[in-house]
């Protein structure tokens, strides 16, 4: 996918959904019983994720993620309604772009922290989280 500003990203988003098996919907139905729904939703998905994520710049995407996430969301449950299947919840889980801009933001980071390295009141650290 593209942003505003042309740079290329990978997204990757985790959907929830459950199919609603009433009768009504079996009989109105697009897709039946053994279709993989994944594969059915997936182009619709990409098509309208990529049309948002071009109104985004980086600077937008990674100030603005959980805005990014919520209009994912959105797009996810319109589809989902015409496939009669209920979007329960969607985590926008990575975001990946070029190496030339990665190292860049990495750049940029470690020059802010040089310009504190010599500020004894000024400490860093990293945190991870591990499953137990």
């Amino acid at each position: 996918m593209e942003l505003s500003d042309g740079e290329p990203v990978d997204v990757c988003v985790r959907v929830t959904a459950r199919l609603d098996d009433s009768d009504e919907v079996k009989n109105r139905r697009q897709w039946k019983e053994g279709d993989d729904v994944t594969n059915i939703m997936t182009p619709a998905l990409r098509k309208v994720w990529t049309a948002q994520l071009r109104g985004f710049s980086v600077p937008d995407v990674l100030a603005r993620r959980a805005e990014v996430s919520q209009a994912m969301r959105e797009a996810a449950v319109e589809i989902g309604h015409v496939f009669d299947i209920r979007i329960v919840n969607t985590a926008l889980t990575r975001l990946k772009f070029s190496e030339q801009l990665t190292r860049a933001i990495e750049a940029a980071v470690k020059a802010n922290g040089d310009a504190y390295k010599d500020d004894p009141l000024v400490f860093f650290t990293d945190f991870m989280a591990a499953r137990q």
